[in-house]
């Protein structure tokens, strides 16, 4: 399939998906058997193009060779993960399940994902835009999860865990950051979403100041501090490798994520007056998305920096999908709607089909690789 074939598939699933969202939302009172069918329907062309996938994503036969490799006992593909076992478990569930098809673990990782994302968003049905926030979810977000598969479903696991943060359940929001950990390491950062909610009290304004201070000095100060670490301490040694040496990119006009971000961001400050309605601290929304920024920032000094701002996507899509449910004057909404389309489209399209990030073009199905 060409890629401009390839980018009217994505967008017609994509279209698909969101539409049937836009229906689901629309009935505030539902049977658990009505909700089950209305997530198949959301979730069906998504599981579609994930699933039978052939050589779509950079890392599309890593994986296979990870699915094979577990469940044909490779001792060093074992030994590699062994401290995140829910993967290899779900590997071998697939190639069991799919009879050691070539797509299993491709097809049981998008059916999980996207089954833990529709319950995650389905939380926050009633104070949300769901169209708006899958929207964004697959312009941001899916395009990476072609790639990072394991940590994809670790972060959707992290963002579902957000319920018993405003909840105040810790139990089992720790209980949840600790099953997203075993499918992948990276997601034990989730438990920063927690605590947050504890800087209240007397000192809450003079607390969030130097907390935020303290963020925004990171990015600057991480690559001595991990240099630090990895020569005076042993069990940090290994993580050497993925510091940078070149700091040039800190200023690098190229970084169109950071930039991205930072105007979505501006244009939300215009609305945070709305976010204060919202049942979630509204300085809980801006931890999110001041992180994210940072995990931007400490791209240019660590590979992996970029990779954990996924677990901080959920702010802005969070904000932006609640904020359009607030506006009242329909003049607002639709400059607010085609300000997201429009970023959002451009997002993807620089992204993914004119730079080629995460080689997800050309799209080409399993059963035409036959």
């Amino acid at each position: 399939m060409k890629n401009f074939g390839s980018y009217i598939l994505y967008m017609g699933c994509f279209l698909s998906s969101i539409l049937w969202s836009r229906h689901y939302e629309k009935k505030r009172i539902i049977s658990s058997g009505k909700k089950a069918f209305y997530c198949i329907l959301i979730i069906l062309p998504i599981v579609l193009i994930q699933g039978f996938r052939y050589d779509v994503g950079t890392d599309y036969f890593s994986y296979q060779a990870l699915y094979r490799g577990f469940n044909e006992g490779n001792q060093l593909f074992l030994s590699w993960y062994a401290s995140e076992p829910l993967f290899i478990v779900l590997c071998k569930v697939s190639y069991f399940v799919l009879n050691g098809s070539s797509i299993g673990f491709f097809v049981i990782d998008a059916i999980l994902m996207n089954v833990v994302l529709f319950i995650t968003f389905d939380y926050y049905k009633n104070e949300i835009s769901l169209p708006l926030i899958y929207f964004f979810y697959y312009m941001l977000c899916l395009p990476y999860f072609l790639n990072v598969e394991r940590q994809g479903l670790a972060v959707v696991i992290v963002w579902f865990a957000t319920r018993y943060v405003h909840e105040k359940k810790f139990l089992k929001f720790l209980c949840c950051i600790l099953i997203a950990t075993l499918f992948h390491n990276t997601a034990i950062i989730g438990i920063t979403f927690y605590f947050i909610n504890f800087l209240g009290g007397k000192y809450r304004r003079y607390t969030k100041r130097i907390i935020v201070s303290l963020l925004l000095c990171t990015p600057f100060l991480f690559n001595q501090g991990l240099e630090f670490v990895s020569n005076n301490l042993k069990i940090f040694q290994k993580y050497k490798k993925f510091l940078k040496s070149d700091m040039s990119g800190l200023i690098d006009s190229a970084n169109t994520n950071f930039l991205y971000m930072v105007v979505m961001i501006a244009v939300l400050l215009l609305f945070v007056r709305f976010l204060k309605k919202s049942k979630i601290d509204v300085f809980w929304v801006s931890f999110l998305c001041i992180v994210q920024l940072i995990c931007y920032l400490l791209s240019n000094y660590i590979d992996w920096g970029y990779r954990m701002s996924f677990y901080f996507e959920y702010g802005v899509m969070y904000a932006y999908s609640f904020v359009y449910t607030k506006l009242k004057k329909c003049v607002n909404r639709i400059v607010l709607l085609l300000f997201i389309i429009c970023s959002l489209l451009f997002y993807f399209t620089y992204k993914f089909y004119i730079q080629g990030n995460g080689e997800i073009f050309p799209y080409q199905f399993i059963w035409g690789n036959k």
